[in-house]
């Protein structure tokens, strides 16, 4: 599991600029899908910066230039994980960072599956 999300952090720490976007040449979105980090964190997973030291996963990738967060929304969830209720506060969490959240409606993993 530390190597899936230590390869996932070096694709987004090189692949995004610390610099500010330049409001005359438009808005540059940097960002990473974290619908999956509640159920990561449900684990007790420990995030490390580059300096080594343990950090919120959020705080990292703010610190390396994200700047959009997109989450997963279930219209009918299995399980608590990508529901109205977790999106809504972890996208809370991610506005008061004041990073930007766009939400990805699904209606559905079963009639929207090619394989079903």
């Amino acid at each position: 599991m530390r190597i899936k999300i230590l390869i996932i952090a070096l694709v987004l720490f090189t692949s995004c600029s610390k610099s500010k976007p330049n409001p005359e040449s438009g808005f540059f979105i940097c960002g990473a899908d974290l619908s999956a980090l509640p159920q990561i964190k449900s684990t007790h997973a420990v995030f490390y910066n580059l300096s080594g030291q343990k950090e919120d996963f959020l705080t990292i990738l703010k610190n390396s230039g994200v700047n959009t967060i997109r989450l997963r929304l279930w219209n009918y969830p299995v399980t608590e994980h990508s529901s109205f209720s977790e999106v809504k506060t972890f996208s809370a969490k991610i506005h008061s960072l004041g990073l930007k959240v766009w939400i990805d409606l699904h209606y559905s993993d079963t009639w929207a599956d090619p394989s079903h």
